[in-house]
């Protein structure tokens, strides 16, 4: 599990750049495996996974690849994939005018 030092905060930052450079998919897998743990290190906080705790896989869409991780590493993952989902359907809902379309407002005068 992430250590106590690395603060929820800090790790769920570190899931957001990871997201962002592309080293985490913006969109988990929907099937998950669960295993105890090998000493594999996780995705997220890159601590090992040991075997007295529980490693969650998942696969990269993207490459296929298993994405390991710990119970509140992949949590928080998940999470922050769900509100990259949230953010991109508010945004395609919300029309920004087009260079077609008729002003917001008029300045008279002008």
């Amino acid at each position: 599990m992430p250590t106590a030092a690395l603060l929820h905060s800090e790790l769920r930052f570190r899931v957001q750049r990871r997201i962002d450079d592309g080293r985490l998919p913006a969109e988990p897998d929907s099937q998950i495996d669960a295993f105890y743990g090998d000493g594999e290190v996780c995705c997220a906080c890159d601590q090992p996974i040991t075997r007295y705790q529980v490693k969650y896989n998942s696969v990269d869409p993207r490459t296929t690849h298993c994405l390991c991780f710990h119970l509140s590493c992949h949590a928080i993952w998940q999470r922050e994939c769900k509100h990259r989902v949230v953010d991109a359907k508010r945004r395609d809902t919300v029309k920004l005018p087009g260079p077609g379309d008729a002003p917001f407002c008029t300045i008279w005068g002008a």
